[in-house]
């Protein structure tokens, strides 16, 4: 654990692993839903489209994920109750 206090890591893995179980059934949907419509799992274009999406959101995730601003919200000190955002 690290000095951000315990809630707050709870706060930021929840909303990390919320959004990989999005994008993880997102991803299913959007497979099944071309090849599906393609009536077949030979195609190529298919799973070019599907890579490339999976490969982006990687990266998009290896990009917001260290500059997350819930980590900025959670660590700012409390000043009369009231959480002032710069």
């Amino acid at each position: 654990m690290t000095g951000k206090g315990f809630e707050a890591e709870l706060t930021e893995h929840g909303g990390i692993v919320r959004w990989l179980f999005q994008i993880g059934v997102f991803i299913l949907i959007l497979a099944a839903s071309l090849f599906l419509s393609a009536g077949r799992l030979d195609w190529t274009m298919g799973w070019v489209y599907v890579g490339t999406f999976v490969a982006l959101q990687g990266l998009n995730a290896l990009v917001l994920i260290p500059t997350s601003p819930l980590k900025k919200v959670l660590t700012k000190p409390f000043n009369s109750g009231i959480l002032v955002q710069s």
